[in-house]
């Protein structure tokens, strides 16, 4: 079976570079809200959740103290991203049950090194903010 990644993230061209960099690996799953992040991660455990700081409905930090708090999950690593690049942050990530955190400029460098051969979206994966893409996912749970 492959490893399930859970992507949190609200910007579908994030979701289609980090879905194209994973998917030869993994089996990928994005969602843009914090509260599909939940209910997903609940019903399917992923094996590693990739999470935007900044969601449209609720903070990143407070998913994954939620996410933490459940037996189950708080196994589970947890990689914060964020467009911010300052220690605060990565202290506040980690405070809140992180496992690591990717920085602003790593992103961008992520972006720009696979934005060529990445820039045509997979159907699989592309999805609007608050729409969960992916296999095996029904909003409607």
């Amino acid at each position: 079976m492959p490893v399930q990644v859970l992507v949190v993230e609200d910007e579908p061209a994030i979701q289609v570079i980090l879905s194209g960099v994973l998917r030869d690996e993994c089996e990928v799953h994005c969602v843009g809200l914090g509260a599909e992040a939940l209910r997903f991660a609940s019903a399917s455990e992923p094996d590693l959740i990739l999470l935007d700081v900044v969601l449209p409905d609720m903070d990143g930090l407070e998913v994954c103290r939620q996410l933490k708090a459940l037996p189950r999950l708080a196994p589970v690593p947890v990689i914060f991203l964020t467009s911010k690049d300052e220690e605060t942050d990565e202290l506040m990530g980690l405070n809140a049950g992180a496992d690591d955190l990717i920085p602003g400029v790593q992103m961008m460098a992520i972006r720009s090194d696979k934005n060529d051969k990445y820039s045509q979206p997979d159907a699989r994966f592309v999805g609007q903010p608050g729409k969960p893409t992916g296999v095996g996912f029904d909003a409607s749970e």
